[in-house]
């Protein structure tokens, strides 16, 4: 076609493109249309680059939001764990330069609490532990681990036995056969008189669901320092939901209120509020991630103080 085209031209000088139209029978109309349509096909194909290029940043965007994220996450709980290393040590260091040198691992430290030097030195020892691995994946991928199905009562347990004590608050668990108002009436969780309560959940998700409430409560609630009767308390119940058997868990303390003008929801956005608001984002990811769901209430008519309580519910078994 080529070569044909070069002997019409070649055969007869002064040839113009409307000749060789004419010659092999095309009209200008559908030459320009074709022409158009390869003009209109090029700007296509540069508008998809320029459009994947904007994906690619956004992208990227998206992954550095959730690297920093993901950053601050783990640096809020090196801050939780550190924060009850640091006055714990403290303690630790004053008693024992208290006593000169005469005192044995059953002496007490916590006054509040009864805790015997040994029990601090092993608590100490196990956060210690735990702040070596949170660094050792401090830019490790973000993930969560396998859910188990986890008993209560040896968590709760556990967890006792490894939080480092403190004289600032009280921290107490209740069993609620029925959840009601009549809080006086139920005693302190009696492992004995509750039923076989589980969680279906990651156990390092569920320890940092209690560290981030905790830490808040302390960190924000805790104000005044002269106040002595400040507690965190938390009830379990196993609860129907939709026809499923659910564990519910309230989790309370009678410190301050929200700030003024702040909404209840926005208890669970990231850097809204007087801190961070990544222990409450966090809460709220790991819960939902599991499959329950968590909501925040404050009652401003609360008789007994216990004004702030957040409401987990999450499945008992896979």
């Amino acid at each position: 076609c080529v070569t044909f085209i070069h002997f019409f031209f070649v055969s007869e000088n002064k040839k113009t493109q409307k000749d060789l139209m004419d010659f092999l029978g095309l009209e200008k109309s559908s030459f320009t249309a074709w022409k158009a349509g390869k003009n209109t096909s090029y700007k296509q194909y540069i508008k998809e680059i320029a459009d994947l290029g904007v994906e690619i940043d956004s992208l990227k965007n998206k992954r550095y939001n959730e690297f920093e994220r993901n950053m601050h996450l783990r640096k809020h709980h090196l801050k939780h764990v550190l924060s009850e290393i640091v006055p714990a040590a403290r303690l630790m260091a004053d008693f024992i330069s208290s006593q000169e040198g005469n005192f044995s691992k059953n002496e007490i430290v916590g006054k509040r609490t009864h805790t015997t030097l040994e029990n601090y030195a092993f608590k100490l020892l196990h956060n210690t532990k735990k702040i070596q691995g949170l660094i050792s994946a401090l830019t490790d991928e973000e993930s969560f681990n396998d859910p188990e199905i986890i008993d209560i009562a040896d968590f709760i347990h556990d967890y006792k036995e490894r939080k480092i004590d403190n004289d600032d608050y009280d921290l107490v668990f209740r069993y609620e056969p029925i959840i009601n108002d009549e809080l006086e009436n139920n005693p302190d969780f009696d492992m004995s008189q509750s039923p076989n309560l589980t969680a279906y959940i990651a156990r390092s998700s569920f320890e940092t669901i209690f560290d981030n409430i905790i830490s808040n409560a302390k960190q924000h609630g805790f104000t005044e320092e002269e106040r002595k009767d400040y507690t965190v308390r938390v009830l379990f119940c196993n609860v129907v939901v939709d026809g499923t058997e659910m564990l519910e868990i309230r989790i309370s303390n009678n410190g301050e209120k929200i700030p003024v003008g702040m909404a209840t929801d926005q208890i669970f956005s990231w850097g809204v509020g007087t801190g961070t608001g990544l222990g409450s984002w966090q809460t709220k990811n790991i819960v939902e991630h599991f499959g329950g769901s968590i909501e925040f209430i404050q009652n401003d008519d609360a008789a007994d103080g216990f004004y702030i309580e957040y409401r987990i519910l999450l499945p008992i078994t896979d």
